[in-house]
Order: C-alpha cells, then structure tokens, then sequence
C-alpha cells in the first residue's frame, strides 16, 4: 500500500500484511466570510502532509453547526444573524482523521433581511436553519382593461367610446413575523385580476387583491387592496385604470385615453428592524384607456390610447390603451406584476358601425420573500 511521509511528503509503497500509516495532518485554517446572514464561506489551506484526506469538516462555536467538502473553501449554513462565530476545520482520510486546525478569526453575522427569492407562481417555501424573522411584499394582479365600444347601429356616435382601463392590483407588505425551522408557508401568486398571498399555520400574513376590470364600460377600474394580519403591516391600493373618452359630436376629432394612475405612495423605506431591504420602490398601476375613433364617412384613424401609470425599475407599467377599433389595448408588463391592463380603442363608421377592439389583460402578480 502506499503511504505519505509526515516529514518529507514524499509517499512510497509498502508490502506485507501489517502497515503503519499516519493520519492527515492538521489544515491550517483561514479567515471566514460571510455570504448572508445565515451562512459563511470558511477558506483553508489543504493537508500537504500525512496521509491522503478525503474530506474535510468545518465547525462552528457554538452551536458546533458543521460544513463539509473536498477543498476550500468550505460554506456553513444555517448560521443565526447578530451571533459572533469561529471556526475550525479538519481533513478524514481512509486511515483516520486529523487534529482540528487553531480556531479562525471570530465573524459577527449581520442581522438584516437578505431577498430569497422574486416569486412569479404559486408554491411553497420552507423556513430553513438559522432563520428567525419572515418579512414579504405581495402584489394582486392587475385588472384587464374594458372593451371599447364602436357605433353599434351605425348612426350614433353616442354609443361609441375607448374602452376603460384595469385598476392595478394591490399592495400589502410585513416584516418581522417570528419563525422556526422547518415551518411551511403557502406563497399564492395572482393571475390577472386575483389575490395573492402568503399564509403559514392557518394564518393569512399578507393579501394583496387583484385590480378590477369593468365590462364594455369606459369606465376605468379601480385599484386593488392589501391586508395583512402582522402588526406594523403597510398596505396600499393599486392605482386606477384611465377613463376612456367619448365622443359626442360628428366629425369630432379623435380624442385619446387617459393615462392609468400609479399607487401611492410609490417609495417605501424600510429603516431599523427591517435593515437590508432598504428603499422600495414597485408602483401597481393603473392601466391607460382606449383613445375614441375619427367619426367620419369612412374609418378614420383614431386617437393612441392613454399610457398606464408611471413605471420604474420594480414595478409594471398599465397596458397602453388602443387607438382605433383594430388596435387592442396591450397589456400591463408582466415584469413588474400588478399593471393593469390598456382599454381597447374604437373606430365608427356612419355605414358599418364598427364595434370597440378588446381591451388588454392586466399582468400577474409577485411576491419576494425575504428572512433573517
């Protein structure tokens, strides 16, 4: 069999029924990094000495919560943020394991909330080791916008508008719901127009409700709500849909659509206990309405439609409302969840009566996790 010099390294070959083989030598430990709050990268430098090492095994103190690998460096998880850890390593080979290394330096995890994961879809999330606090953000679907209507029986202009736009869906946020380990939590994701959530042990943490929609209206839909059941909660209404615009004269100019509202307020700051989720910003917004068609002889072009409310780098833009009775309000942008959707234009014809387009779908919801 072969062995490693402990002194010089080098390895040669042995026969023979009894062997005497060293055990690795002792790693020589690095100094800890933290990933997030509740894990730590620990770097070492590798057994050059004794026999081979398979393996090596990271503690902590206290707790003695353990990470394994085959090189450095190595992640510990499950740490709790706000506690001071050191660490030592040690190498196993298949003849026994080393001395553990000197203890590292000391890391003091921080105590702030680290994002999780950005939720498009329902599913499930499970608290794991180390994590003590829940906080979240959850916002209801946008509303679909109306659609426009056209001059039905060809002779009054009356009965023809832009359709209204989709009220964006609502907001609710909480911090510092106290968890343990290994609970469960159901994350519901709303489709266009629904309720999303987060619940766990029963309870509805959070509730963000869907922006409304109205049918063949002009009239816009109104903004969603939010709820939760956490102390200290904040909760926000989605912005309304734009009116959509109507045309009462002949051979009136086309009109466009008004643009969609945005939730308010748009920024929210998070300051003290929930340090790491800093400023917020997400606007659900109302989407914008269809703009009135050119009453004329034959189709005319009419009017774009409003603009949805407002958006910035988190959050969904309302859906453009359409322009005449061929252009389909579009639909509020799915990135930012909750946008509401555009109202459908219209187009009239004194010989046809062209009928409104339809109007755009509001786009799904969101929900981000964070813990600490």
């Amino acid at each position: 069999m072969a062995v490693r010099s402990v002194e010089s390294g080098d390895q040669k070959t042995f026969s023979g029924a009894n062997t005497s083989v060293a055990v690795p030598s002792q790693p020589l430990i690095g100094t800890p990094t933290e990933i997030d709050s509740t894990s730590a990268s620990v770097p070492f430098t590798l057994n050059t000495l004794g026999a081979t090492v398979n393996s090596y095994t990271v503690t902590s103190t206290p707790s003695s919560i353990t990470g394994t690998g085959s090189s450095s460096p190595i992640t510990v998880s499950g740490l709790s943020g706000g506690t001071t850890y050191s660490f030592k390593v040690k190498g196993t080979g298949n003849v026994g394991t080393s001395i553990d290394s000197s203890a590292s330096n000391s890391l003091t995890m921080s105590n702030q909330y680290q994002l999780i994961s950005t939720y498009n879809s329902s599913t499930t999330y499970t608290i794991p080791s180390g994590v003590t606090k829940l906080a979240a953000i959850i916002v209801g679907g946008g509303g679909s916008g109306s659609a426009g209507a056209g001059g039905g029986d060809g002779s009054n202009p009356e009965t023809s508008w832009g359709g209204g736009g989709g009220g964006g869906g609502g907001t609710s946020i909480f911090t510092d719901f106290t968890v343990t380990s290994g609970q469960t939590a159901t994350i519901t994701v709303a489709s266009a127009g629904g309720i999303s959530k987060v619940t766990l042990g029963g309870v509805d943490l959070g509730t963000a409700n869907g922006g409304n929609s109205t049918t063949n209206s002009r009239n816009a839909g109104n903004g969603g709500t939010g709820s939760s059941n956490v102390s200290g909660a904040n909760n926000y209404t989605g912005g309304s849909g734009g009116n959509g615009t109507r045309m009462y004269t002949p051979f009136a100019p086309s009109t466009a659509g008004n643009a969609g509202g945005a939730i308010s307020p748009a920024t929210v700051t998070f300051s003290g206990n929930a340090a790491g989720i800093s400023t917020w910003t997400h606007i659900a917004n109302g989407g914008g309405a269809g703009g009135t068609g050119q009453w004329a002889q034959n189709h005319g072009s009419g009017a774009s439609g409003g603009a949805g409310g407002s958006a910035t780098a988190n959050a969904g833009a309302g859906g453009q409302g359409g322009g005449t009775g061929a252009v389909v309000g579009t639909a509020g942008t799915a990135g930012g969840g909750g946008g509401g959707g555009g109202g459908g234009g219209w187009a009239w014809s004194p010989e046809s009566g062209t009928g409104g387009a339809a109007g755009g779908a509001g786009s799904a919801g969101r929900i981000l996790i964070y813990t600490k």
